[in-house]
């Protein structure tokens, strides 16, 4: 995975990767545990010989350059009120994510083998499905690919129905969050995703059914 992302804390720029848990295991074995910040901040926490730190905080897996910034970040945390997106560091581009959607898609087809030349509507949708049907659908792809998914189902939708993408800055003042406008109503679809991740309800013809609940939000104008 390794995905750059950075936060702000207090005007300074604060620079982490994502990990996978598979990564996080690794690189966790021979190093030391930080039993301050563990304590301190409920969340595991080992200090590379590199001097770097790989944190684990609940089903995320992060990478920080020192000891001083992983308690800068979660400092931070604690002082807005135990507040954080539940898309924290998954979204590397920030409030400029929706100018990165087609890069994002063609990342997620060259994974699938999917020639880049399709057209975004439906169809795709059926064929990536079906694709990952024989592979059996996994909580861990959809996790590891979840901005990708984000901006496919997105840009699908759009093409669909008139909408635009919104980025909404969430209550942790670090992490945007990607919406859909519709007819002045929003759709927070990610948010259908990130709760079937949790409860491991991944199962086949996966983006169909999230997309089918796209259209019915849209349909009987929900705002979300």
């Amino acid at each position: 995975m390794n995905t750059k992302n950075t936060v702000s804390v207090n005007g300074a720029t604060i620079e982490f990767k994502e990990l996978s848990k598979e990564e996080y295991l690794q690189n966790q074995k021979n190093a030391k545990l930080l039993m301050d910040l563990s304590s301190i901040f409920n969340i595991e926490a080992f200090e590379l010989s590199n001097k770097k730190v790989v944190v684990k905080d609940k089903e995320t897996f992060t990478m920080y350059n020192s000891v001083m910034d992983v308690r800068n970040v979660y400092r931070d945390f604690v002082n807005s009120g135990g507040i954080r997106s539940a898309l924290f560091g998954k979204n590397p581009y920030g409030k400029d994510f929706d100018k990165e959607t087609l890069f994002l898609i063609n990342n997620l087809l060259d994974t699938l083998n999917i020639n880049r030349n399709v057209k975004l509507d439906k169809a795709l949708l059926t064929i990536i499905d079906a694709r990952l049907n024989k592979n059996q659908y996994s909580t861990q792809f959809i996790e590891e690919h979840l901005i990708s998914i984000i901006a496919l189902l997105g840009e699908v939708f759009k093409n669909e129905f008139v909408s635009q993408w919104k980025l909404e800055l969430s209550k942790d003042n670090q992490t945007w969050v990607p919406i859909i406008i519709y007819k002045d109503n929003k759709i927070a679809f990610y948010n259908y995703l990130l709760e079937d991740i949790e409860n491991h309800r991944i199962y086949n013809n996966y983006l169909m059914c999230i997309y089918k609940t796209m259209q019915e939000v849209a349909i009987h104008n929900i705002d979300q």
